[in-house]
């Protein structure tokens, strides 16, 4: 996310709230889907809601903290991933982005980067509580991996397929450590996941191998 972004929890808000009002305005001429308009309503929607019940002195709980941090966690990581998309979107002027307070493009120093040419290493873990982490690295000439981030990717796709799915379902992340949540009715089922790197304008790279585990 850009360093642009408020840390104060008002600041933040409002800056979020102006940046999906703007999109929900101006969603033809910067051909944004439904789909994206529907995923950021969500997310916004839930942070304005949990903030709103939460400033209510009647109404705060531990409750309401908690779902008011969660949705701030949650709106914070969606715009790390969804701000990119915004500036690499040409019909978005310097403008605009401006006024969303976005960092603006700087055409003398901008150089896209390209697709990333190779796959991430992966490492699966399916531990207890119905909690499968996925790790992604960078491999490295001994075979050994680091997970340090190349300054070259911005994150990773992560794709998956829970057994009895015929689809596999794709996710960007800006971190490489990802933990996946499931309930009791998957237990002893298969998942299958792979991940590749993405640029800042979320284009992906190589899939890594795929790696199945059961879920315990």
């Amino acid at each position: 996310m850009p360093s642009m972004t408020p840390t104060k929890d008002a600041e933040f808000i409002a800056w979020a709230l102006n940046i999906y009002e703007k999109c929900v305005t101006n969603a033809t001429e910067w051909k944004l889907s439904t789909a994206t308009l529907q995923e950021l309503s969500k997310y916004a929607t839930d942070a304005r809601t949990a903030y709103t019940t939460n400033s209510n002195k009647e109404d705060r709980s531990r409750k309401t903290a908690k779902l008011k941090k969660d949705s701030f966690v949650a709106l914070r990581e969606y715009l790390s991933v969804f701000i990119p998309t915004l500036t690499s979107n040409m019909n978005i002027s310097n403008g605009e982005l401006e006024a969303m307070s976005i960092r603006t493009r700087k055409h003398h120093a901008h150089h896209p980067l390209p697709v990333p040419p190779r796959a991430p290493a992966i490492n699966v873990d399916s531990g207890k509580h119905h909690i499968v982490s996925i790790f992604a690295s960078i491999p490295q000439l001994d075979g050994a991996t680091t997970y340090l981030k190349s300054e070259k990717y911005y994150g990773i796709c992560l794709r998956t397929r829970l057994e009895g799915q015929e689809e596999w379902h794709e996710k960007n992340y800006t971190r490489l450590h990802v933990d996946l949540l499931f309930n009791d009715a998957d237990v002893k089922k298969e998942l299958s996941v792979a991940i590749a790197w993405i640029n800042p304008r979320l284009e992906h790279g190589p899939w890594s191998d795929t790696v199945t585990v059961i879920i315990n």
